[in-house]
C-alpha cells in the first residue's frame, strides 16, 4: 500500500514538473481597442496673470490708523515691471468685486491701498470720510490680480520718452478701452475666471 502511494505521489510530482516546464509559442497579438472620446477643454488661463485670494483677512487697528498687510512674499513679483491690482467683496454690500481704492459703504468710507515692495506687502487702510482712521472696518475678502510685465522697454518716437513695462501694460489696457477699476473686464480680457 505504501508503494502505491509513494508511486502515485511521484508521478503526480513528475507530471506537475513536466507540465510547468513546457511552454508553447505566443498567440497572436489581440486588436486594439478604439480610443475614447476626448474630454472638453477648459478655458486657457493666461501665464502673464496671477491672482491670488485673501478670504477673511484681518484688520490691525490702533489710536492712529486701521490698516490691512496682505504678504506678497510667496509670489514671483517684480515691483518695477508688474501691475498689481486689488479687488474686494464683502458679501452683503458689495455683491460683486470693486477696486480697493474706492468709497465703501454709505458714509463715504474709503479703502486706499500702498504696495511696499520692500516689505512684500499689499496694504489697504480703511478711513471715514473726515480721513481717521475706521475704528469698525468691512470684514472682507481681497482679491489681487498680478499682470506680469515683460523686459522690452518701449521709446515713443526717435528716443524720447520711455515707457517701463508697468505703464506698457497701461496703455494696452486703456488702448483696448479696458477700465483698470473694472474687475470684471480686466478678468475678460486677460482669459482669467472671475470666480
Amino acid at each position: 500500500m505504501k508503494a502505491i502511494k509513494f508511486l502515485t505521489h511521484s508521478v503526480f510530482v513528475l507530471v506537475s514538473i513536466l507540465m510547468l516546464s513546457c511552454s508553447g509559442d505566443d498567440g497572436a497579438t489581440g486588436a486594439t481597442g478604439a480610443d475614447g472620446t476626448n474630454g472638453i477643454d477648459g478655458t486657457d488661463g493666461n501665464a502673464n496673470v496671477e491672482t491670488i485670494i485673501f478670504e477673511n483677512p484681518t484688520w490691525q487697528i490702533t489710536a492712529t490708523y486701521t490698516v490691512m498687510d496682505l504678504s506678497l512674499a510667496s509670489i514671483s513679483i517684480n515691483y518695477e515691471n508688474d501691475v498689481i491690482i486689488g479687488y474686494y467683496i464683502d458679501g452683503v454690500l458689495t455683491t460683486s468685486w470693486i477696486p480697493v481704492d474706492s468709497e465703501y459703504c454709505c458714509d463715504n468710507n474709503y479703502l486706499r491701498s500702498y504696495i511696499s515692495g520692500s516689505s512684500h506687502k499689499f496694504r489697504i487702510f480703511a478711513h471715514l470720510s473726515d480721513g481717521t482712521y475706521d475704528p469698525t472696518p468691512p470684514t472682507i475678502t481681497v482679491k489681487i490680480i498680478v499682470i506680469k510685465g515683460n523686459n522690452t522697454t518701449t521709446i515713443v518716437g526717435n528716443g524720447g520718452k520711455q515707457l517701463n513695462p508697468k505703464q506698457q501694460i497701461k496703455n494696452e489696457l486703456k488702448n483696448a478701452e479696458i477700465n483698470i477699476n473694472d474687475y470684471y473686464a480686466v478678468c475678460n480680457y486677460y482669459g482669467v475666471n472671475p470666480e
